[in-house]
């Protein structure tokens, strides 16, 4: 008699884990988990990556020293 499968364990875990969605930090759409290892994905696209980056350099560019808060060039 086979044993019996318990939640966490075997086939059922693997498919928690691709289950799994994480939240894009710019639009908020869901995407899938990384399950290939290295740093989580922060993003749905490339192109909400880039928009991101651009949107941080355009308010750290524009951040006054000293005082900072932001200001129009």
């Amino acid at each position: 008699m086979a044993s019996p499968v318990t939640p966490g364990t075997g086939r059922s875990n693997v498919l928690t884990l691709l289950s799994e969605q994480n939240a894009c930090g710019r639009c908020g759409d869901t995407f899938p988990t990384r399950n290939s290892g290295g740093k989580p994905k922060r993003f749905c696209s490339p192109e909400c990556r880039v928009a991101d980056q651009k949107e941080r350099y355009h308010r750290e560019a524009h951040r006054c020293p000293l005082c900072g808060t932001e200001h129009e060039p």
